[in-house]
């Protein structure tokens, strides 16, 4: 079972694959109005030269349960701006992290106590309970981009988090 932590979780590092490595990182987002969980994933060159890559790779998300239950989709609306992709030149020895959920999904209000997890175009709406998230990155070829740029797919190790039900507590007023 993949280690667990209220608030934040960092996965393993996965075996390079073409010099390449990674591990996902998962954050709470305790907003106004309802909890999310960023996604992260951490990539780094372990090769000998530079390696490109795009910012928004093609990601394949699976969510269990601590059981190992494939968690049901949710299927919330997403509307506003999405990021333009860009282009990271990643030296040797060096890493970088990629946001890679959808921040435009919808969140469920904190009444409802509901945490929401949205990437790779699914998103879940998740109780209190113990839960594991597996990523596949696909860096795909991309005309309008650099020459050399990485291709291939990463398997990311999965990393366990937990949702409590104090998470959904409202976030302590400030005074005015």
């Amino acid at each position: 079972m993949p280690q667990t932590a209220t608030g934040s979780s960092r996965g393993d590092w996965s075996k390079p694959a073409n010099g390449l490595s990674g591990r996902l990182v998962i954050e709470l987002e305790a907003l106004e109005l309802g909890v999310r969980h960023a996604i992260h994933a951490e990539l780094k060159n372990e090769a000998l030269e530079s390696i490109v890559l795009t910012s928004q790779p093609r990601c394949d998300a699976r969510l269990s349960d601590a059981a190992g239950t494939p968690v049901p989709v949710a299927g919330f609306p997403s509307s506003g701006p999405m990021p333009a992709p860009h282009w990271a030149m990643v030296p040797p020895e060096a890493y970088i992290g990629l946001r890679i959920d959808t921040r435009a999904a919808a969140i469920p209000t904190r009444e409802r106590a509901l945490a929401l997890v949205a990437v790779g175009g699914r998103s879940w709406a998740l109780g209190a309970g113990v839960y594991v998230l597996s990523v596949a990155l696909a860096f795909e070829e991309q005309n309008s981009g650099p020459e050399r740029q990485w291709l291939g797919t990463l398997d990311l190790p999965p990393v366990g988090f937990e949702v409590t039900a104090a998470m959904f507590q409202a976030p302590a007023t400030r005074p005015s």
